[in-house]
């Protein structure tokens, strides 16, 4: 779950990009689960969007600014905080608070230490479900969720409640730099059948994350790598990859609409 702040733009190619959907048969494919995403928006389009680990909101709509500058005022993107405050333990808390002087940083869930990040599991999990999910309930209607490392982990799980009407309902899911999802042993309920939400998944070339670990919970997810490592927009592979990736985030998200 440790991410690199540094998530905006730079100058260079746009080498490398997939977006073609991604697809396996990891999971079984059972008959269509009974689930249809709420109405489309009428007013702007709304997005809850959850951190990564050891950040907030405030430093996560620095990272998705460039996509959020796209979608101008047709989008509400909405930061929430996680659950719990981080600890100077945290592998990437001293890089954080020099990067970020003066903020307070959060968590979504306790790592529970037995777990990888190929197979990543919480110890408090389903406290950390109950708690975003009042913060959903707090912020509907809702059209989507975007979720960046952490955050993107809790999303997969946000989706799979809706679908299985255990949750806040919303109809697309956009996961980027997502870990393994170990969680899935946690919560069989919740993944017997591929989903069929619509989702986005973003991972970079460099990240020590697994590659777009998920597209396997959904039943016709679309999925791109980048160039970079563990960041929302990338900034080595040059002006036009970063753009290339925003667009395909904005597009996503104002497709909602249509």
């Amino acid at each position: 779950d440790d991410w690199d702040p540094f998530a905006d733009p730079a100058d260079g190619s746009a080498e490398g990009l997939d977006p073609e959907a991604k697809r396996t048969s990891a999971v079984e494919v059972k008959p269509q689960l009974s689930w249809a995403p709420p109405p489309a928006a009428v007013g702007p389009i709304r997005v809850a969007c959850l951190h990564g680990t050891c950040s907030n909101g405030n430093i996560l709509k620095v990272q998705l600014q460039r996509a959020a500058k796209l979608c101008g005022d047709k989008v509400e993107f909405i930061y929430l905080d996680g659950r719990m405050k981080s600890t100077k333990d945290n592998p990437v808390w001293e890089e954080m608070s020099r990067t970020f002087k003066g903020q307070e940083f959060y968590e979504w869930a306790e790592i529970s230490a037995a777990s990888s990040i190929a197979e990543r599991q919480y110890c408090d999990l389903e406290t950390s479900l109950d708690f975003i999910q009042d913060l959903l309930r707090q912020h509907e209607p809702l059209d989507g969720i975007f979720g960046f490392s952490q955050g993107a982990n809790m999303a997969s799980l946000l989706a799979a409640q809706a679908v299985a009407g255990e949750g806040v309902n919303f109809g697309f899911v956009i996961q980027s730099c997502a870990a393994g999802p170990g969680w899935v042993e946690q919560r069989p309920d919740l993944f017997m059948q591929k989903l069929p939400m619509r989702s986005l998944h973003i991972s970079g070339k460099l990240d020590t994350n697994p590659p777009v670990p998920l597209v396997e919970l959904y039943q016709e997810p679309f999925s791109l790598l980048h160039d970079d490592g563990h960041k929302v927009i990338p900034s080595s592979g040059g002006r036009e990859e970063a753009d290339f990736v925003a667009k395909t985030i904005a597009d996503f998200v104002l497709s909602a609409a249509q």
